[in-house]
């Protein structure tokens, strides 16, 4: 109020029985997908990227490079959540990044997606994801 805070709460678990505090370290999670989003297209509107070029030049997951669909993989298709990926790897049994679908053939929502564009902003940049993010949106 009048620029001063008045009030913080804090609300679940930081671990089983210990209660988030004002220390507790949450994830980020989905948000950073917006900060993600904003950073690549100011990079294309500055002309340094392009959504529809092939992410396969500069990252390549190991996990995926036997798979030649791999090869289709571009930032539209992140952004868009029609790479084919699942959501994490880490969900599936053998905790490899897979294709469950054909890239730009099927919606799903995909963290690892968002993961495969940072990895690629950052092979081809030459520079850390989170220096780009500072330079071009905050």
């Amino acid at each position: 109020r009048n620029g001063e805070l008045v009030w913080t709460g804090y609300y679940g678990e930081q671990s089983t029985g210990v209660p988030a505090s004002r220390e507790t370290l949450f994830n980020v999670a989905s948000i950073s997908k917006v900060i993600t989003t904003e950073a690549v297209l100011r990079l294309v509107g500055e002309g340094r990227l392009s959504l529809d070029e092939p992410m396969a030049a500069h990252w390549v997951d190991p996990d995926l490079a036997d798979d030649p669909r791999h090869e289709l993989l571009t930032p539209r298709m992140v952004l868009t959540h029609t790479t084919g990926f699942p959501n994490w790897r880490f969900l599936l049994e053998d905790r490899k990044l897979k294709f469950l679908h054909d890239p730009g053939t099927t919606y799903g929502y995909s963290g690892e997606g968002f993961e495969y564009l940072a990895r690629y902003v950052e092979e081809k940049l030459d520079r850390d994801f989170g220096d780009v993010v500072n330079d071009v949106v905050i």
